[in-house]
């Protein structure tokens, strides 16, 4: 397993490498303390597993190198580790492409877990009463956000069954499972969902149909 901690503050980088390695004892961790360093990193090593980045270090846009590192490596996980429990800082990270968001006050149990459903191919996203609420925020969020719902995509039954279990972070086997299907009928029903909501990714099928208002059963 290899991973990128990305933060301008040693002590959290070796807290967080510290952390992990309770759950892989394999662990490569490769540091960054800022976002042209973690650029670097990513860019000189093809097998990472998934990035851990603060959003504030120094002469970094956290945004901006988050974004930089979702269009060119799109199937990266990436899981966001913030001290700022802004709603609006939470929505605009997911929406960039972002696999999770991890506020640093919760529990290292929670990051562990937030991590591993992650790498099982979900979505991390804390529970609306840890975050503040900031409708009216100013935070620029290029247009990604929307309040309102949007029309439903065009799927079938099956289709919403299986777009309910992403929503819920399951992966395609746990899916095929779940459902009594093939895992190559569960990805060519996934591939449907993705040009139905016009997203080329879990996570941002996940953004769509909850803006939409479609819920996990």
């Amino acid at each position: 397993m290899k991973v990128v901690v990305a933060d301008d503050h040693v002590l959290v980088r070796d807290g967080i490498s510290h952390s992990l390695r309770s759950l892989w004892n394999d662990l490569d961790v490769l540091e960054a303390g800022d976002g042209a360093q973690l650029l670097d990193v990513i860019s000189n090593n093809n097998d990472i597993d998934i990035v851990l980045m603060d959003l504030y270090m120094p002469d970094t846009d956290g945004f901006q190198v988050l974004e930089k590192i979702c269009n060119t490596w799109p199937e990266l996980p990436i899981v966001v580790l913030s001290a700022s429990e802004s709603s609006a800082h939470m929505r605009r990270t997911i929406d960039i492409g972002a696999s999770g968001y991890v506020p640093k006050s919760l529990s290292k149990e929670i990051m562990l877990s937030a991590l591993q459903l992650v790498l099982s191919g979900g979505v991390y996203i804390p529970p609306a009463s840890l975050l503040e609420s900031n409708k009216d925020s100013q935070v620029p969020n290029n247009g990604a956000v929307a309040n309102e719902y949007k029309e439903l995509p065009n799927l079938t039954g099956r289709q919403y069954d299986v777009l309910k279990l992403l929503i819920k972070g399951k992966t395609n086997k746990d899916i095929a499972k779940s459902l009594g299907l093939s895992e190559y009928t569960v990805k060519i029903h996934v591939t449907a969902i993705f040009k139905a909501l016009e997203v080329s990714n879990r996570t941002q099928a996940v953004i769509e149909a909850k803006k939409m208002g479609i819920k996990e059963d």
